[in-house]
């Protein structure tokens, strides 16, 4: 693959992928509120509450965007030092390393998401 051919790809996994992401989801949000899955829907999306929960989703959704982004970037960070070497070789080490970390922070935030609409204000 040609260095402008490579750019190209990877600036469009790096900005396609999380700007799909966040934008089917607020389309989602926004549109088709039937649709959302949340722990005590009924109450979340109440209408006195549902532009807070809305909001409040949007930018947790942000969060995941970022976080493909960064992971994506650690990606061609690692592409970049493999082609850095001779012979070319990329570490499968830090790749799953990165994978491990990037499953951890995906669970982190999917459970972020629950705990906050499984509890109910007082």
């Amino acid at each position: 693959m040609s260095q402008k051919g490579y750019l190209i790809f990877m600036l469009v996994f790096a900005v396609g992928i999380p700007s799909v992401v966040i934008g089917s989801m607020s389309i989602v949000l926004r549109k088709a509120q039937s649709k959302i899955n949340i722990p005590n829907r009924d109450f979340w999306l109440a209408p006195e509450r549902r532009q807070k929960t809305i909001l409040f989703m949007n930018n947790h959704i942000s969060w995941l965007g970022s976080f493909i982004a960064l992971f994506i970037a650690y990606v061609h960070w690692l592409l970049i030092k493999a082609n850095s070497t001779q012979p070319v070789q990329l570490s499968n080490e830090l790749l799953f390393m990165g994978m491990g970390v990037f499953l951890v922070v995906i669970l982190v935030w999917g459970a972020l998401l629950s705990l906050r609409f499984m509890r109910l204000p007082k």
